[in-house]
């Protein structure tokens, strides 16, 4: 997976920080409503932007998917230890985050 940073700025417009939240979001809402295949397409329109817009700030969906867990990940433990730091694929941090919630939830 290229490892592009996310807010990598280049030529053009800067990154708006609310379309980056509203994509975000609009993943959560897919997920919220029993949509574990959620398309760039159909996160695009939910969070009212286009499919470049997201294609911009992320590769691909497992990189979209891998921001939405980074930024959870971020607001349950307060960015201690980050989740990029990890070692292997989005399978292990994926692992690693559910182990945590759980941890949290028994606590």
């Amino acid at each position: 997976m290229d490892e592009r940073p996310l807010a990598a700025a280049g030529p053009g417009r800067p990154i708006d920080p609310e379309k980056l939240d509203r994509i975000l979001d609009a993943v959560l809402d897919s997920f919220a409503e029993g949509d574990m295949h959620f398309t760039i397409e159909g996160v695009a329109r939910r969070a009212d932007v286009s499919k470049g817009t997201i294609y911009r700030h992320f590769d691909n969906a497992e990189a979209l998917l891998q921001a939405v867990l980074t930024r959870l990940h971020r607001n349950m433990l307060g960015n201690l230890p980050e989740i990029e730091e990890c070692a292997g694929g989005l399978r292990e941090q994926l692992i690693i985050l559910g182990t945590q919630l759980l941890d949290f939830l028994t606590s």
